[in-house]
């Protein structure tokens, strides 16, 4: 079934890296990588961000004041943290870029065997410049679908939110499901009509990605289980365009 299949496959990438140790070295500074940006983005968070959005409208014990600091304090974490949050998947996908590609291309020789077919070669700052590039693209397939899946949400009680539930679920699998299909040179277009194709596919994959999301010891851990995990389920990716 596509969804379990789906679902499956950031823990398989998980186990495929335990069995690889010559993966491990390419994984660490994609991890690393992570763990830094997290300890910034928490310090920033907690020792700037929300004290200094809360204190700027705290101006006494009115109610008024006591209602304006509660709308504002609803704004800092429904808007800021979820920007910042965005920030950090950016930053972290462009800077863990190159590793990530390195395990992409492994997991799917290992996958294929023989049949491996290499995609293009890229210099350091080719890889460097196709991570810009895909993470701007799903930023803005991210941007787009969220706020569409948070429109659905609240207009369409009861069912929207459940429908818009399935649409996070599609859009945090996304961004993985198709690194495979970003080093073989697909466009976002493209990309976005294969996952349409077997949606039950993406929205497995993405609640297990939003799962692993959720608590602070696997979060820096994701990226690269998840793009071994999708280029498992679809190894050709790297170089077949009809391969899904």
């Amino acid at each position: 079934m596509a969804f379990i299949e789906g679902f499956l496959a950031p823990f398989r990438g998980f186990f495929r890296l335990v069995a690889r140790p010559g993966w491990w070295p390419l994984a660490a500074i994609p991890i690393v990588i992570n763990v830094v940006l997290l300890t910034v983005l928490a310090w920033a968070w907690t020792m700037h961000v929300a004290p200094w959005a809360i204190e700027s409208v705290r101006q006494g014990s009115a109610w008024w004041a006591e209602a304006a600091e509660w709308v504002v304090t609803l704004l800092v974490w429904v808007l800021l943290l979820p920007a910042l949050i965005l920030g950090w998947l950016l930053f972290a996908g462009i800077l863990g870029g190159p590793f990530n590609e390195a395990l992409c291309i492994r997991a799917s020789k290992d996958a294929l065997g023989d049949a491996f077919v290499p995609p293009p070669s890229r210099s350091i700052l080719g890889s460097i410049a196709l991570a810009v590039r895909v993470e701007s693209g799903n930023l803005v397939v991210s941007a787009v679908g969220g706020i569409v899946a948070f429109l659905v949400s609240f207009f369409f009680p009861p069912v929207g939110p459940v429908v818009g539930g399935v649409m996070f679920w599609w859009l945090a699998g996304y961004p993985f499901l198709s690194y495979p299909h970003d080093v073989g040179g697909r466009r976002t277009g493209d990309k976005l009509r294969r996952f349409a194709e077997r949606p039950l596919m993406t929205i497995g994959f993405g609640l297990a990605v939003w799962i692993l999301l959720l608590p602070i010891v696997t979060l820096p851990f994701v990226a690269p289980c998840a793009v071994i995990g999708s280029t498992l389920i679809q190894p050709r990716a790297l170089s077949e365009k009809d391969d899904v």
